[in-house]
């Protein structure tokens, strides 16, 4: 795994404030109307984001036209974005953490190192109180690099006006160093529990998820309506999905239908094409007596009797091309199995005994020509 995947994924302080501040909303939710995920997280809030800054200037007429309008929900929809991108962060943050724990411990630890020399610096000057040392090394192992991390920054963040200037580091490495010491921290509580804690996260990430795709929603509607004349209101507020091909059912069942008959046609040609060609190869497998030209030949020479005992063997020649042009037949593909089995069984079963009453007849007709 490559050093990008193991470092935490840094959540800014507005993204943290704004999920605290939507956190009414998001355990509000009825644990039965919890939506799951089910499209990208980044790019739903970005088309959020974006879509907020577009709408900005129709909130006079919501005002304006919409009496009934929530409008906490077209004021907070941004603010409900950031939340479900820290959601999500946190959630990211605990599922990479349970499998590169060691590798963010000593990233924590080398961030912890630095926090606490430049706070023994501050405690030296009389800056900061010596008993926040203490504090930071209380505990022993992980625990000390995830909440000591966590207290150092505490400390630093309230002095920070004070010492910003005095200490070399920038805002930037506390956001830093406290993302990782929380990180840490849920890493430690993961290894106790982690199936639990996951469950937990993913949870707070579907409410988050839920509240903003019903804000999102009730927006999107209101746009529409006043956007009606114009149409034009997936230019303002598009779908969190993407864009979806439209479908008519009108002229999707008319395809079908159309299918279906090209199907059909197709089957009834390859029968009468199959039956017109076994109809000459069934003739020619016929013993030279029985070919019609001939027949009247012979039938000058026989008697009656000998005659009419020629005659049905073109009436089971007829029926064994009947039965071949039957079999060629392709089935009909929605039967079962064993229908199908049983039906070719008989078919040839069929075909086998007009092959028997066939050389039946023609061994007769040669007995008869023989006693002639």
């Amino acid at each position: 795994m490559t050093s990008n995947e193991t470092e935490s994924i840094e959540v800014p302080g507005n993204h943290r404030k704004a999920y605290e501040s939507s956190l009414p909303e998001i355990l509000g939710l009825p644990k039965d109307e919890i939506q799951a995920v089910n499209t990208d997280v980044i790019m739903a809030v970005g088309r959020v984001r974006a879509a907020c800054m577009r709408i900005q200037r129709f909130r006079s007429d919501v005002v304006a036209k919409l009496n009934d309008f929530d409008l906490k929900l077209w004021d907070k929809l941004e603010t409900y974005s950031f939340a479900l991108l820290y959601a999500n962060t946190v959630w990211d943050n605990a599922r990479r953490t349970m499998a590169n724990l060691d590798d963010l411990t000593q990233q924590a630890r080398s961030q912890f190192e630095l926090l606490y020399a430049v706070v023994q610096v501050l405690v030296s000057r009389g800056l900061v109180e010596p008993f926040h040392l203490k504090v930071a090394k209380k505990r022993r192992g992980r625990l000390r690099f995830a909440y000591g991390l966590l207290g150092l920054v505490e400390v630093l963040r309230k002095v920070w006006p004070t010492v910003a200037h005095k200490t070399g580091l920038t805002e930037s490495e506390l956001t830093r160093a406290e993302a990782l010491g929380e990180q840490l921290s849920r890493g430690v509580a993961l290894q106790n529990s982690p199936i639990e804690e996951l469950k937990q996260l993913a949870e707070l990430r579907d409410r988050a998820f839920t509240v903003v795709v019903r804000a999102y929603g009730q927006v999107r509607h209101a746009l529409q309506y006043l956007r009606r004349e114009n149409n034009d209101a997936e230019r303002y507020a598009p779908s969190l999905y993407g864009r979806r091909r439209s479908r008519n059912p009108k002229a999707l069942a008319v395809a079908v239908t159309q299918k279906a008959d090209a199907r059909a046609t197709a089957v009834e040609q390859g029968a009468s094409t199959q039956s017109a060609a076994i109809a000459p190869s069934a003739n020619a497998l016929l013993p030279v007596e029985t070919v019609p030209e001939q027949q009247q030949e012979a039938s000058r020479d026989v008697d009656a009797p000998q005659v009419s005992a020629i005659a049905p063997v073109h009436e089971n020649a007829s029926a064994l091309v009947a039965a071949n042009a039957i079999a060629s037949v392709p089935s009909n593909a929605n039967e079962a199995a064993p229908q199908l089995r049983a039906r070719r069984k008989q078919r040839r079963a069929k075909r086998a005994a007009i092959r028997r009453r066939l050389q039946q007849k023609n061994a007769k007709h040669r007995d008869v020509r023989h006693q002639s």
